[in-house]
């Protein structure tokens, strides 16, 4: 209806009559459609730094803690291994 009142040159009042609407109901679509086809805005991308908090693993075996600051997840497994292993 909106591209037929736009089509239509004539004013909202003029034609919302002659189709039985209100000329307030023909505005707020042509508002909302006109706000849904407008171009999106480009973003731009600046350059970012990463700076994040150290991670810390706690491995606590019995009476024993180990805490890792700088450690792979290979080298976190292994010294979990470690400490489940039964003493001899």
């Amino acid at each position: 209806m909106i591209k037929a009142w736009r089509r239509s040159g004539e004013p909202a009042a003029v034609f919302a009559r002659r189709h039985g609407v209100q000329s307030k109901r023909i505005k707020y679509w042509a508002g909302r459609l006109s706000r849904a086809e407008a171009p999106a805005q480009m973003l731009s991308l600046v350059p970012a730094a990463v700076v994040g908090t150290e991670l810390t693993a706690v491995i606590r075996a019995g009476e024993v803690t180990v805490e890792l600051t700088s450690a792979t997840p290979d080298q976190i497994a292994a010294i979990a291994q470690a400490l489940a292993r039964p003493t001899p």
